[in-house]
């Protein structure tokens, strides 16, 4: 019996996962077990080849309709991941390295298969993957996207301090995935591999969700409706055409107003300047607000401040450091913040982690503080539970 679960299956030994003849659809990465590639030849079954994991079968079906050219059976608990004609694409476009691996076998395999049929030569079906790794970041993928579609990816709440009046001004969204199996994955990791798939704009999708509601319940607990959220955006899904327009409608049917929205952008995403630049300015149609976050770690610092003139900036944590015991890095830090200040840009200063940084920064005329001295990353009801 095939069982199936978002993009994988697994199948018992001399289960069929399909037919000589059948339509195409997808193809397959043996993830672990046995498959037997068998086909008809002068009415006797001939076995072409035996695949194991990292293998790839039915690898036709990502390209055309026709039908399968041979029947594949189980031998042996077995489990797949299925790759669609639509990941297909999705992934080509990032030339991925794995999908430009399924590619180029296609072809050699097919006419591998059709010579060995032919009586020319001696079929070779292997095609391993080189490394377990590439295995291993398919799998991930595949558990990632069941993650999502099960709502078990997190949302933690980080808050920032209005130095200047000491209360809590608003807070940043940060996702986090508990595996079932390997624990807390870096997110750095996980929203890496989600950056080089489409997966990154529905779990963009899901944060702005997550978080509107959340700021909903924040508000109500604080008794004010001035509370902000800044949500990190990826530049994937800057250049996705209606990202925009579906987190404007998320905000529309959760009661949250554009303006309350901080859209975080980094420095180092690597979008071209006038394609921000236009995005930027379709944000602000909508009323969502601007911020650049870990400024002062790429090379297009300034010039971001001049095109796109942000609401905030987020001065990486890098440069709070050592203010203490480094003269250096205080005069640093007092001209970034004094040359944000001269154009009127919010300035949110990360990383804060002791008073006498606090009141550094406060002496600066800076306007938010993060970091482990403010709040670490919280829960929705322990974010609740700051105001109650």
């Amino acid at each position: 019996m095939i069982v199936k679960s978002t993009n994988k299956c697994s199948l018992n030994d001399g289960d069929i996962l399909f037919l000589e003849g059948e339509a195409s659809d997808c193809a397959y990465i043996v993830e672990s077990g046995q498959l037997s590639v068998t086909t008809v030849v002068n009415y006797q079954t001939v076995e072409l080849g035996i695949l194991r994991e990292g293998d790839i079968v039915g690898e036709m079906g990502i390209i055309d309709q026709a039908p399968r050219t041979a029947t594949v059976t189980a031998t042996g608990t077995t489990y797949l991941i299925a790759i669609t004609r639509d990941s297909l694409a999705d992934r080509l476009s990032d030339v991925d390295p794995i999908i430009l691996f399924i590619v180029k076998t296609l072809l050699e395999r097919y006419r591998s298969g059709l010579d060995s049929v032919r009586g020319k030569q001696k079929a070779d079906v292997s095609y391993s993957m080189t490394t377990s790794v590439s295995v291993g970041k398919m799998r991930l993928e595949a558990e990632l996207k069941d993650a999502l579609e099960n709502n078990r990816l997190e949302i933690s709440y980080q808050p920032l301090l209005n130095i200047q009046t000491n209360t809590v001004a608003g807070f940043e969204a940060l996702a986090r995935w508990n595996h079932p199996v390997r624990g807390p994955i870096l997110p750095e990791e996980f929203i890496a591999l989600a950056e080089e798939t489409s997966l990154i704009v529905p779990i963009g999708e899901y944060i702005f969700q997550q978080s509107c509601l959340e700021l909903i319940n924040l508000g109500k607990a604080a008794g004010r409706d001035d509370l902000f959220m800044s949500i990190n955006v990826s530049a994937r899904q800057i250049l996705a055409t209606d990202f925009l327009q579906r987190i404007a409608q998320i905000c529309l049917r959760s009661g949250v107003r554009c303006e309350q929205i901080a859209i975080e952008i980094t420095e180092t995403m690597g979008t071209p300047l006038d394609v921000l630049n236009h995005w930027v300015k379709r944000c602000r149609m909508l009323g969502f607000k601007i911020s650049i976050d870990d400024f002062g770690t790429g090379y297009s610092g300034l010039s971001l401040l001049t095109k796109l003139t942000p609401d905030k900036v987020k001065i990486d944590k890098l440069f709070i450091a050592n203010i203490k015991t480094d003269q250096a890095a205080r005069q640093l830090l007092s001209s970034i913040a004094q040359m944000l200040n001269n154009q009127q840009i919010g300035v949110v200063v990360e990383g804060v982690e002791s008073q006498y940084e606090l009141d550094f920064i406060r002496d600066l005329g800076c306007d938010y503080a993060q970091g482990y001295l403010v709040g670490k990353p919280l829960s929705g009801l322990e974010a609740i539970a700051l105001f109650e």
